[in-house]
């Protein structure tokens, strides 16, 4: 999500490990939060996230940072989410009614972009790679 701190530099270290290729994704993914949520106040330095990347031992191969990977989130058209509804009702889930299917979505967006072999998540995320 960005505002990149050494736990998020920790897993692109341990990322480049096991790829000869690497991609990290800088997105504040709007559809995580609700409507009256945290978006607005959520930190935001996309040229410091890119100085820390910068100062890693192993270059970053790519950066992806797309304006909005959903489509259609005002208005009219099409629109498709993905949900795990089994798995995010026993989580926080129930006081973040919209925040896994934002992440869900976002994730398969980017995987059907990326076609990664690896992806890393970090133990904080559990809740997130579960679903």
């Amino acid at each position: 999500m960005g505002y990149l701190h050494q736990g998020h530099l920790s897993l692109i270290t341990e990322a480049q490990k096991h790829t000869h290729l690497t991609v990290v994704s800088i997105y504040i993914n709007p559809n995580q939060f609700t409507i009256n949520g945290d978006l607005s106040t959520y930190p935001s330095d996309f040229q410091g996230d890119i100085n820390k990347l910068k100062s890693l031992p192993n270059e970053v191969d790519v950066v992806f940072n797309p304006q909005n990977i959903v489509c259609c989130l005002e208005g009219g058209g099409h629109e498709t989410w993905v949900r795990v509804e089994k798995l995010e009702k026993g989580m926080c889930g129930k006081s973040r009614p919209v925040f896994f299917r934002g992440v869900t979505i976002v994730v398969a967006k980017l995987f059907n972009i990326v076609e990664p072999d690896v992806a890393v998540f970090g133990k904080k995320e559990y809740q997130q790679w579960r679903v």
